[in-house]
């Protein structure tokens, strides 16, 4: 099968466009974008600098649509010389290589046409290259839009801490990676020089590989231009290529296998931490992705899987853990850092003493007890512990699983204390321990180790409203009110002694209907004495007397009054529902979990231990003895310990049988 030859038509007739020396080509790849080029379109014509000194090379990629008749509309009009080039489509990455053959200005860049610029984007970059005439690379500042139109942070927004043109080094600013090509704008001779061509292997990020394949060649360094402001508008329907791509797990056979491991080998023996940081700021995207239940991973075939995996520890083993510790661009969890630090030493651990530093993770904590974690690689058997200033109550080793595989096992500890302040955790394995085992929370693992993020998260940014003192202090007594209305029958239940009744009492939530016999099971499963009552949680009860009648038979309304005097005597929380053992079921300010969650799992199916691992749980009552065994395998994919998990007795049985 041929390929027909590109066809092409401008603005200018030959002898024109032959006499035109453009200093800068703008190359756009068009496909689908029909409804947003006018805009974009629009934005050109807005350029507040001499139009004369640019060209623009518009590449129709096989469009299954209108963009070659709107582009060639508006050339008719616009004083910029527009030369359109339409070809079969051949992806995005094809189409900004046949735009750079034809490019003839000194400076290229690629603007997306679902994006717009700002009025003086052109000429704050032409200001900044008059400024730095050796410099080879420049780039604008990305302004991330929801479809809305409000404006979100991207994390790598960091590198914009100051309104001024500077000159970005990245061997001494290693942060200050920059991954997004719509903006950046290349010295044209020296892409023909090293004759670097996009990958058109790869269906996104093809401009990222290209930008650090340029910066390896040219020297890492780049100006920073954040009077550029570039909209980058992401689209209400996810149409673009980076979303209708998220799915596509394979890609990454390329990505990292190829492509990644081009740029460690270009590098050479001694990786730069920028660009480790590029290289593991996209290793991120793909972990953090597999943490959900539903990720796109677990649909993908395992041999691709165990390829990608292959190909990433070979990566890491090449970035080296001293990079991996330091990463900070984005706030990853500490299990997979964990996870990439045992895929860079399994290489080491045989040529030496090499410990794996890991802190003693502070998974959570539930009255006098204390969840943590501490790692080691995997098929360490090793599982002795000393605990000062507690006791050690259960203990659990569990695989931490990405891509199909255990990366490094996650030791989970369960240890009593009164005093969770003076809680210390010594190991006798591979890992070594960092904050002389005191357990420490996610986030302040980050801040001992100096890793806050650079960008922070993604969020919207909001102006805080003003309030008038008025309203403020409505509010006020709004919440002075509604504290009231909780605290005055918890103090009248205090009075009439019937608080010392309820003390130790277990609530549960469930769906459906619950008969006595299974709610005296749960309760009984839960706790070694079944002394203290048990009552139930359901719809509220309007009616004063019905309400009544509910109170004599142990049954409350779910948000009433009553559910609050209970829950500040409750020894267990119960619920077959994840959302609701898992919170707070009062505001905040009104009520302080101090009970034990427990979750009633009628069923354990496939990934379930994505959303029960990092849940707030501290028993779960399985509905056979098969799941139980599931939960606390050793070695497996659940962090829960036996002493964390019971399982209902069979129709007909009592509940020593089970």
């Amino acid at each position: 099968m041929t390929t027909a030859a590109p066809r092409a038509y401008s603005n200018f007739d030959d002898s024109s466009e032959n006499a035109r020396r453009p200093h800068t080509s703008l190359v756009v790849a068009c496909y689908r974008v029909e409804q947003y080029l006018p805009e974009f379109l629009a934005s050109l014509d807005e350029q507040d600098v001499d139009h004369g000194g640019y060209e623009l090379i518009f590449v129709i990629d096989g469009c299954p649509e209108r963009s070659e008749d709107v582009v060639r509309s508006w050339s008719v009009v616009t004083d910029f010389a527009v030369r359109i080039i339409v070809q079969e489509n051949g992806g995005v990455a094809s189409a900004r290589n046949t735009g750079l053959d034809h490019a003839r200005g000194t400076w290229v860049s690629s603007p997306d046409p679902d994006d717009r610029l700002s009025r003086h984007y052109l000429a704050s970059i032409e200001a900044a290259r008059a400024a730095h005439p050796d410099a080879r690379m420049f780039v604008g500042r990305i302004r991330l839009l929801d479809p809305a139109g409000a404006s979100v942070r991207h994390p790598l927004d960091g590198k914009y801490r100051s309104d001024g043109v500077r000159l970005v080094d990245l061997e001494d600013d290693p942060e200050d990676i920059h991954t997004l090509g719509g903006v950046v704008f290349f010295d044209r001779r020296r892409i023909t020089e090293l004759g670097l061509r996009m990958h058109e292997g790869l269906p996104t990020a093809s401009d990222a590989d290209f930008i650090m394949r340029y910066l390896l060649a040219t020297g890492a360094q780049y100006v920073l231009v954040p009077g550029a402001e570039y909209f980058y508008q992401r689209r209400a329907d996810d149409s673009s290529i980076v979303k209708t791509q998220e799915r596509n797990i394979e890609r990454f056979r390329i990505v990292f296998g190829v492509t990644h491991r081009a740029l460690l080998e270009a590098a050479g023996p001694d990786c730069p931490r920028w660009l480790a940081n590029t290289l593991l700021y996209f290793t991120s995207y793909l972990f953090r992705r597999n943490l959900q239940r539903d990720s796109p991973v677990y649909d993908t075939d395992r041999t691709v899987l165990r390829e990608i995996a292959a190909a990433l520890r070979a990566n890491l083993g090449r970035i080296g853990a001293a990079h991996i510790e330091r990463f900070s661009l984005v706030a990853i969890p500490t299990e997979i850092r964990m996870a990439w630090l045992a895929a860079a030493l399994e290489g080491e651990r045989p040529l030496g003493d090499h410990r794996m530093r890991t802190p003693v993770q502070l998974l959570f904590a539930s009255r006098s007890t204390l969840r943590v974690a501490l790692y080691a690689p995997s098929g360490d058997s090793t599982s002795t512990y000393d605990v000062h200033g507690g006791e050690l109550i259960d203990c659990k080793v569990r695989g931490v699983e990405f891509l199909g595989e255990h990366w490094v096992d996650q030791h989970v500890l369960l240890v009593r204390s009164h005093r969770p302040d003076e809680v210390r955790v010594s190991a006798f394995s591979d890992a070594g321990l960092m904050f002389a085992g005191e357990p420490v929370g996610e986030e302040e693992i980050r801040q001992r180790l100096d890793l806050v993020p650079a960008g922070g998260r993604v969020t919207r940014q909001h102006q805080p409203s003003p309030v008038s003192p008025v309203r403020d202090a409505g509010r006020r007594l709004q919440r002075l009110l509604r504290r009231a209305s909780y605290s005055v029958p918890l103090r009248v239940s205090r009075l009439l002694g019937s608080g010392v009744r309820l003390d130790g009492v277990c609530v549960v939530d469930l769906r459906g209907p619950c008969d006595e016999a299974r709610l005296r099971e749960i309760a009984h499963r839960i706790r070694a004495s079944a002394t203290a009552p048990t009552w139930s949680v359901g719809e509220p009860v309007r009616h004063p007397l019905r309400r009544l009648h509910g109170l004599v038979r142990h049954r409350v309304g779910r948000g009433s009054r009553e559910h609050f005097v209970l829950m500040k005597h409750a020894d267990a929380y119960v619920s077959d529902r994840l959302e609701v053992v898992t919170r707070v079921p009062f505001p905040d300010d009104l009520l302080e979990a101090n009970w034990r969650s427990v979750y009633v799992a009628e069923t354990i199916e496939d990934r379930d231990y994505r959303v029960l691992n990092p849940a707030r749980i501290d028993h779960v009552v399985v509905a056979s003895v098969g799941a139980q065994r599931l939960l606390i395998a050793h070695g497996g994919d659940y962090r829960f310990a036996r002493s964390e998990v019971s399982a209902l007795t069979a129709p007909g049985s009592s509940p020593g049988e089970s």
